[in-house]
């Protein structure tokens, strides 16, 4: 299993160079997605280097209540399903990330809010329609330097599309506006 996954992970993402010796250390057990501390990583290196990009943050709606009907092993079950058409429909384009819980963040380099936003729009909506997942997910946008000089506005930012997103009715994906 090991070397398959090097295998895997050698053509993972165009974004970033990964250690295949390290994958086991930035990457999360049950979504195969990159853990938060190497997120935030990635994102000072991403900062440094790249002219734009965006920032995604992504919450699975009504994820607790789902847990609590459903039970533990159908919620982890869920946040693996949706992972993975995440990831495979971003692959090319993004790397995501396990940021906490039921959410996700991901990264895009020189694609605009908007590339990203349809990207996610689309993803959102192959998830609103499978039915053995039940679920949906909102999603906020933040663009640098459009948005924000530094990660940590750059990180609010995105976090004030997501509650726009929540508060607007779930099942969305918001762009930033000031």
């Amino acid at each position: 299993i090991f070397y398959e996954m090097q295998n895997k992970i050698k053509d993972l993402s165009p974004i970033v160079k990964v250690d295949v010796g390290a994958k086991f250390e930035i990457t999360d057990a049950l979504t195969g997605l990159y853990t938060h501390s190497y997120f935030h990583e990635v994102l000072d290196t991403e900062l440094k280097k790249t002219q734009s990009l965006s920032v995604v943050m992504i919450d699975i709606d009504h994820f607790k209540k789902y847990n609590t009907s459903k039970g533990y092993k159908s919620g982890d079950s869920a946040l693996k399903q949706i992972s993975n058409i995440l990831k495979n429909s971003v692959t090319e384009k993004g790397i995501l990330f396990r940021y906490a819980g039921e959410e996700i963040a991901g990264i895009f380099k020189n694609l605009s809010k908007e590339e990203v936003c349809n990207l996610l729009e689309n993803v959102r909506n192959i998830v609103e329609k499978d039915n053995s997942i039940g679920l949906t997910f909102s999603c906020g946008i933040a663009g640098y330097p459009v948005d924000a000089q530094d990660k940590d506005d750059l990180l609010k930012h995105a976090g004030e599309a997501l509650y726009m997103a929540k508060y607007g009715g779930r099942n969305a994906v918001c762009i930033y506006s000031p």
